[in-house]
């Protein structure tokens, strides 16, 4: 009896050994597919992560290779070819082109300015007008006639970027102190004085903070369908760069507002404000500068557009001229 149960008991220990270590193994084998699990996790699949930024990383460094390689072929300064000014006599701008590369010092000039300088050096009087965006010099070919014909010198430039003046091929090159220096340089160059400016659209902004910096060789303003923004504008249809400040803070805005104050507590000399009838870019503008300059004369242009002098170019001829000899 005794060996019997003997017998018994020891074959229930074998059978709850067999049967643990069968239990066990089921769990290691599960403990085993945990682990196999969490070793893809945390080594294959960073490994094939990093393989797909090496990836996009050769992709980068390609598309990088190869615009370094294309900025080596682009220039910095391009030249609209002559050939594409031909026949422009045809409708009017009949006029010697002239070519500057202003010297900025160190044996540097910049890119090369084209300007026209129509009638008599020894004038009395110096006309300097100023062109705004989508426009240059070409947009003054019905006005220089007159002007010239009442016997007064009249230059008109191509801001860089524009007309027959170089191109920068990067668009950050281009901002407001650029356009300012452009036209201080070339007004040194040419050595001018008792100057009337004429300014139109962005070329306000651009002339009027030159007068502020250099008014000694200004007698008289001729201000047309333009703008002295110090804030939030509308800028969507403006590409002219870095000028249109949208913000306060702006250096731009800090130039624009004390060229207001200039104009409200220094400018007595006088003043044409002639706005157009039927320009809604800067309508309402004028009211600005009727507050800044009391004592200027104010004359509507009827019947044109934001580019006036392409609708009535000679007309304005004839109101600067009247304006200049104290009749307006």
């Amino acid at each position: 009896m005794d060996s019997l149960y003997l017998s018994h008991l020891v074959s229930q220990l074998l059978c709850g050994f067999i049967e643990a270590i069968l239990t066990t193994m089921a769990d290691l084998k599960q403990y085993l597919k945990w682990v196999a699990i969490i070793l893809i996790w945390w080594v294959a699949l960073p490994v094939v992560i990093s393989a797909l930024l090496s990836i996009v990383s050769a992709k980068e460094l390609l598309l990088g290779l190869m615009f370094i390689m294309r900025r080596k072929k682009k220039p910095v300064v391009v030249r609209t070819p002559e050939d594409r000014f031909l026949g422009l006599e045809k409708i009017g701008y009949t006029f010697k082109s002239n070519y500057v590369e202003l010297p900025i010092g160190g044996g540097k000039t910049m890119p090369r300015v084209h300007y026209i300088d129509e009638g008599p050096r020894d004038a009395k009087e110096t006309i300097v007008c100023l062109h705004g965006e989508h426009s240059w010099s070409f947009l003054y070919r019905s006005m220089v006639p007159g002007l010239v014909k009442a016997g007064y010198r009249v230059i008109a430039l191509d801001f860089i970027g524009f007309g027959k003046s170089d191109k920068f091929t990067y668009a950050d090159m281009y901002n407001h102190e650029l356009y300012k220096m452009t036209l201080r340089l070339l007004l040194d160059h040419l050595k001018v004085q008792n100057v009337t400016l004429v300014c139109h659209d962005c070329g306000g902004p651009v002339g009027l903070s030159v007068v502020k910096e250099m008014p000694e060789i200004f007698s008289r303003l001729v201000i047309m369908n333009t703008f002295l923004p110090i804030g939030l504008y509308k800028a969507g249809a403006v590409k002219w760069s870095q000028l249109i400040p949208l913000s306060t803070r702006s250096p731009v805005a800090w130039d624009m507002q004390t060229t207001r104050d200039f104009l409200a507590a220094k400018w007595k000399r006088p003043a044409l404000i002639m706005f157009s009838d039927k320009d809604y870019f800067t309508r309402g503008h004028e009211k600005l500068f009727q507050k800044l300059l009391p004592h200027a004369s104010n004359k509507t242009v009827i019947g044109a557009g934001h580019y006036l002098q392409e609708d009535k170019g000679e007309e304005l001829a004839m109101h600067i001229t009247s304006f200049i000899e104290g009749k307006l």
